[in-house]
């Protein structure tokens, strides 16, 4: 993974390798049984974790690349303890509300940057980084603690669990094929490897 950051962060290499040379449990993981109804590439992640921060230009990139592939995010729930639940549910808020980008740029920023000087650890806090995105605080009241963020919660913890998802970032294709990024080492080879996951059954 920290190969694949490097790669990824300073442009370093360019070689890619060819579809044919993807192997099971070498580039990628089988973690589910069933294959979803429509393709999609999905990133499980979490607000506490810096490689997902700096993985973030990363993930933008997908939905360009993959014009007719669903391309989303989970948050898990096990990572940061209280707090990690916290900022899963503040992902499902943006989800919710369609704000995901701008608000995950004022999360990480807030988080990560200035030592975390700025880390939301109340409901208040988290409201504040939305309105700094440019939502509704209103909207952000009604929308929180809401049954439709409880539902997405409810389908990031059933979906981390039923994928046996232990570590962050990890992209999933189609909810049956874990990407190794750690075997990978350049975003084309990512592209790459993500089209030979969806064309498989």
């Amino acid at each position: 993974m920290k190969k694949l950051l490097c790669v990824i962060v300073l442009s370093l290499l360019s070689v890619t390798v060819s579809a044919a040379d993807f192997e099971v449990d070498t580039h990628y993981t089988v973690v589910g049984t069933e294959a979803s109804a429509e393709p999609e590439v999905v990133e499980y992640f979490s607000y506490v974790c810096i490689h997902c921060k700096t993985f973030e230009p990363l993930y933008l990139n997908l939905a360009p690349a993959f014009t007719n592939v669903n391309v989303g995010k989970i948050h898990v729930p096990w990572l940061g303890g209280e707090w990690g639940l916290l900022m899963q549910r503040a992902y499902a808020t943006a989800a919710e509300m369609a704000v995901e980008r701008p608000v995950s740029q004022q999360i990480f920023a807030a988080v990560f940057d200035d030592n975390g000087a700025r880390r939301p650890v109340t409901v208040e806090d988290v409201r504040e980084l939305f309105v700094a995105a440019g939502a509704s605080g209103g909207d952000f009241d009604t929308v929180f603690g809401s049954p439709a963020v409880d539902a997405r919660v409810a389908h990031y913890d059933a979906m981390t669990k039923a994928l046996g998802i232990m570590g962050t970032p990890s992209f999933v294709v189609n909810r049956k094929y874990k990407v190794e990024l750690a075997s990978l080492s350049t975003e084309d080879e990512f592209h790459e490897l993500i089209r030979h996951l969806l064309a498989l059954e």
